[in-house]
């Protein structure tokens, strides 16, 4: 089943949309798509745990058109695309506004069957019954399954039943957390989203699920914080604060600027470690962890980068950063040493003082050493 939807959708380049606008699976056909989809999300956690490189598609509301055109520019998931070393996940709205809906749902859900570890889709706003029935999928259904109304009816109702199974977010390397809506005011830690039990259903849902769905973020980052959401009463936009983190680590003049390929195009060596720094941020952790933060760099490059972990330690967090061989001034930006032995024993463990004058009296204190 999969296979044959497979091969008569996944067409980036030359797939063009039915003249008479009947759909070619049957209802029965479709059922059969939904359960197979549907064993395998029933038995995927609520937030996937996925490891990059991943690609992201966002709101695709029937447009299949559009989706082909993404797959040809970018690549598709299959043995002749890109599916053996690239992840993909789709973050939902699936369905509804455009015209071919049926198409959309039913080609991401037989690409799930094919590769189920490697294409990932959750849930989004649009995947209710409640709210597809007004906005345009309920109505294709009906329009365009092969025996009319009820075979529509049908259809759709089986579809929306597997849509309440779909996991609601997706953490990408436990660094980058991904949902349709945002974390509103409800959501503070993976462990909210993780609680939720499937099927979900959305006359039942809590805040933490509406958070999920239908928070929006704020016209600019320069909103910060919770404000009224004008699509109803109890929905928040949200404020990040990426200007600020942008400050922070000394990028805001790149802020539009393409990440590019390492040595190649974009950002320079140094700027990926700062925005590695950026990217932790955003988390907003009490302590980071970096490894070696100024391999690789020339002198200039890696004082610009110590200067943003010491901006980083003046916000109030704790960096922990192994440093190898580093030079003197390197050495000063940081407030305490442990110092290991091959094997790990420990050296010394403790402040080092204004130029390092701690560690001077310690070593100074050992017998023989001068």
């Amino acid at each position: 089943m999969d296979f044959q939807i497979i091969s008569t959708l996944l067409r980036p380049r030359n797939w063009k949309p039915p003249v008479n606008r009947r759909f070619f699976l049957d209802s029965y056909e479709v059922g059969e798509l939904c359960y197979a989809a549907e064993q395998i999300f029933m038995n995927e956690p609520t937030v996937l745990q996925l490891k990059a490189p991943t690609k992201l598609f966002g709101d695709l509301h029937g447009q299949f058109g559009d989706l082909m055109r993404l797959f040809d520019e970018y690549g598709y998931p299959s043995t002749t695309g890109d599916i053996t070393y690239i992840d993909y996940l789709f973050l939902g709205d699936y369905v509804d506004r455009g015209q071919h809906s049926l198409e959309t749902i039913t080609l991401l859900l037989a690409l799930k069957i094919e590769y189920p570890e490697n294409v990932h889709l959750i849930c989004g706003n649009h995947e209710a019954a409640d709210i597809n029935a007004l906005f345009g999928f309920h109505l294709e259904c009906i329009e365009r399954m092969y025996d009319g109304e009820n075979d529509g009816i049908w259809a759709w109702t089986q579809l929306n039943q597997l849509f309440n199974y779909l996991p609601l977010a997706a953490l990408i390397e436990k660094k980058i957390i991904y949902m349709h809506g945002g974390i509103g005011r409800s959501i503070h830690k993976v462990e909210h989203i993780e609680k939720l039990k499937r099927p979900i259903t959305m006359d039942v849902g809590s805040l933490v699920l509406m958070d999920l769905l239908w928070s929006d973020p704020t016209e600019n980052d320069s909103v910060e914080g919770l404000r009224h959401n004008a699509r109803g009463p109890g929905l928040v936009t949200f404020g990040m604060f990426i200007e600020e983190v942008m400050e922070l680590v000394e990028l805001s003049p790149l802020m539009e600027a393409l990440v590019g390929l390492p040595g190649i195009d974009g950002l320079s060596t140094e700027q990926r470690k700062r925005l590695t720094i950026a990217v932790e941020l955003v988390a907003n952790p009490s302590i980071i962890f970096m490894d070696e933060p100024t391999l690789g760099l020339d002198a200039r490059a890696a004082t610009i980068v110590m200067r943003t972990v010491r901006n980083t330690v003046d916000t109030g967090r704790t960096v922990v950063c192994t440093i190898h061989q580093p030079s003197v001034d390197i050495f000063d930006a940081f407030d305490e040493l442990l110092l290991l032995k091959c094997g790990g024993e420990e050296i010394y463990v403790g402040p080092l003082g204004h130029l390092s004058c701690h560690l001077i009296e310690y070593f100074e204190g050992i017998g023989g050493v001068t």
